[in-house]
């Protein structure tokens, strides 16, 4: 394409937007009202956000991390925490909290349920699902966004008042902070029971170990033992040492198991149990959940607790929480599995013991079971002495009552309203208004099809453009004395749209051969210009000194007796009837070479009049006296009379409204006059407005001034030249 195309390109868009002004206009101008109207009538809406900081953390309750263990190096460990700040739990605790179950903008200003004539279970179930309506308008309301690649997420919540989004805000994050705390309170203070349980036990085993030592030592008055028998101790001194290890095993494994019971059977902290927590498909379940308690929650807000969808999600409700236990109870069952591995381990220990220790009888009865005695009292004690450390760091974990949230930011009231954004609001619809009021104008133009342009005859219909015609009806013209008229070529002939006629019957001539000398004038629908185009065309040929005969044969509404201002009586149509001869009927007219016959009386039957074989001994003598015979003829769309007519013409020209006339009914037109293989030499564009448009120019010179007439017609009469 080079810069001809894309300036050609250009100005078609220019011209596009020009002619759809008022369109862009009014879509701008409504766009950005009903953005201004808005932005007056929202109520302003307040957003308050607090920034707080979730730390890694693992608590270290006991050495070996048994009871509270959490991997929050993991993405799912943030999620989890995100979901619990979501939860309605918390929901639930900050509206009980602040006493907002009959706020006006979590209500919806309906107040409490009417419970009047209620029973106590239907007013407790109407409660509860009011309680679950306001609930989830606050999760509405409450959003929680993680900051990328950080720690620290954005707790906020929105509020036509800025102090009550603050204030929720701030005790979100509380009742967050407070469920943290509550969950490691109880789990250090079931692991301390656990650990108080075993040092009692280690306690007895101690007292009743040095009991037997000391008994022995007296019975068999052992003071030390003999060198010799070093060697069975260090073996004995090696499993018990096993034994030991072994014992510890067990006995980790029996805190987590005795702690996950506990937890279990509490019931409520099942879901705390480290395992459980750590357990990848009860958190998909967990998830699940939620999603269906949201969605429990927004039918039954709309449809009531009886309804069919409500009933299913409930049961959908409890087959995941039975999931969940079931998948618990496995949990815990394989901790108990566990459990019994290191206790069997533990008791195969003591049996190899037992059995070194009847092998080393032989060494010394004696000397083996001092060491043996001294043995179990220095177990017990090492054992009681771990467990006692464990019991006061766990003591100390759970005085502390610190959690791994921290709050960077507390919200205070905003002074700036969230939404609407008015000047963002504004901007955004002068934005919208500029570019979709174009897109618009483009999309009407894409869904006009009229033909516009020489492009589109060329384009569509596939015939010959022979130039345009402008639109001057009404106008006055300087020559014309400022009377109005149709015949333009004769009354002011140096005008544009004279000018434009005359390159018409140029083309016809340079297109036609010498011996087609009758031309049809007609188009697809009425109002189209062809009377007025065959009048000014035939005025043309007779200025040009050629014997013209101008022939109406509209039998439906003929106008060019009103055109020349002559007598309608007699006619083409008297003729045919054989009421009137040719001399009769031909009508001289004031412009030189040229004749007109009128339509005369307006048969019933057109079209059969039309088919009598007497129209072609009547063109033969039109012929032997006129160079040239222009016919203009109803529309091909509203009478069968051109499609005739163009049979015995040598030749059809199609007149097409500018910007008016759909390509479809153009080229049904043609379909009709090639069917009867009519001559059609080509179409003319009309009215072309001349005065919209400054991007072609054409010029002509009168006798006392020369002009510059711009507009489209200039470029379509340049186009055709």
């Amino acid at each position: 394409m080079d810069y001809t195309e894309k300036s050609t390109d250009l100005k078609e868009y220019l011209w596009t937007f020009y002619k759809h002004r008022w369109a862009i206009v009014t879509f701008f101008v409504v766009t950005v009202s009903v953005t201004a109207i808005y932005n007056i009538i929202a109520e302003p809406e307040f957003r308050a956000s607090t920034r707080i900081l979730i730390e890694k953390e693992n608590p270290n309750i006991v050495d070996f991390k048994e009871i509270y263990a959490i991997d929050s190096t993991s993405l799912e460990f943030y999620q989890t925490q995100y979901n619990i700040l979501e939860s309605r739990f918390i929901a639930r605790e900050v509206i009980e909290k602040l006493g907002l179950w009959a706020y006006g903008e979590l209500t919806d200003g309906r107040g409490a349920p009417d419970t009047e004539g209620l029973s106590q279970e239907e007013s407790r179930k109407l409660d509860l699902a009011a309680r679950e309506i306001v609930i989830t308008s606050f999760l509405e309301r409450f959003d929680v966004k993680p900051v990328r690649n950080t720690q620290i997420a954005l707790v906020s919540f929105n509020s036509k008042s800025p102090e009550m989004a603050a204030r929720v805000a701030n005790a979100a994050v509380q009742a967050y902070v407070d469920y943290t705390l509550t969950t490691k309170i109880k789990a250090n203070v079931g692991a301390s029971g656990v650990l108080r349980k075993n040092i009692q036990e280690q306690r007895k085993k101690i007292e009743e170990s040095e009991k037997l030592l000391f008994e022995y030592k007296e019975k068999f008055k052992i003071i030390s033992l003999e060198e010799e028998e070093n060697i069975t101790i260090q073996k004995l001194a090696a499993h018990s040492k096993n034994l030991v290890n072994a014992e510890n095993v067990r006995i980790e494994a029996q805190s987590k198991y005795q702690v996950a019971v506990g937890m279990l059977v509490d019931g409520d902290l099942a879901g705390s149990i480290p395992e459980v927590m750590s357990n990848g498909f009860i958190t998909k379940l967990k998830m699940t959940e939620a999603v269906l308690l949201e969605q429990f929650s927004e039918v039954s807000r709309k449809y009531g607790s009886k309804h069919p969808q409500v009933i299913d999600l409930n049961e959908k409700i409890r087959t995941v929480r039975g999931k969940i236990d079931d998948e618990i109870f496995m949990v815990v069952d394989s901790m108990k599995s566990q459990y019994d591995v290191a206790l069997r381990n533990e008791i195969a220990l003591k049996g190899e013991l037992v059995r070194l220790k009847e092998e080393s009888q032989s060494l010394g009865k004696h000397a083996v079971t001092y060491s043996v005695l001294a043995r179990d009292v220095y177990t017990n004690k090492e054992m009681y002495e771990v467990l006692l450390k464990r019991l006061k760091e766990t003591s100390i974990t759970g005085g502390m009552q610190t959690t791994n949230v921290r709050v960077l930011d507390e919200a205070i009231p905003p002074t700036i309203p969230f939404r609407p954004r008015r000047m963002l609001n504004i901007l955004l619809a002068i934005v919208l208004g500029l570019f979709m009021g174009p897109v618009v104008a483009i999309s009407f133009e894409y869904m006009d099809s009229s033909v516009k342009t020489p492009e589109d005859i060329e384009r569509y219909l596939r015939i010959p453009y022979l130039g345009p015609l402008p639109d001057f009806h009404g106008q006055e013209s300087e020559r014309a004395g400022g009377r109005s008229t149709m015949l333009v070529t004769s009354l002011d002939p140096k005008s544009v749209p004279a000018e434009a006629y005359r390159s018409i019957r140029t083309s016809i001539i340079f297109s036609s051969p010498d011996d087609k000398r009758t031309l049809l004038v007609t188009s697809s629908n009425p109002t189209e210009g062809k009377s007025v185009t065959s009048s000014n065309l035939a005025v043309t040929m007779a200025q040009n000194g050629t014997r013209t005969l101008l022939l109406d044969m509209d039998f439906r509404r003929p106008v060019l007796h009103k055109i020349f201002n002559v007598p309608q009586e007699k006619g083409f149509s008297n003729m045919l009837v054989g009421d009137a001869g040719v001399d009769d009927v031909i009508t001289h007219t004031n412009v030189p070479n040229l004749d007109v016959i009128p339509s005369g009386h307006i048969p019933p039957n057109p079209a059969e009049l039309l088919s009598s074989d007497g129209i072609g001994t009547f063109m033969d003598i039109f012929k032997s006296r006129y160079d040239r015979i222009v016919i203009d003829s109803p529309p091909i769309l509203s009478a069968t009379d051109p499609v005739i007519i163009s049979t015995f013409v040598d030749e059809v020209l199609m007149v097409i409204k500018m910007g008016e006339t759909s390509r479809e009914l153009v080229q049904t037109a043609i379909g009709k006059l090639h069917h009867v293989k009519a001559n059609l030499i080509g179409t003319v564009l009309n009215s072309v407005d001349a005065g919209q448009g400054n991007y072609y120019q054409y010029q002509y010179y009168g006798d006392r001034q020369s002009k510059m007439e711009q507009g489209v017609f200039g470029r379509l009469f340049l186009m055709h030249k």
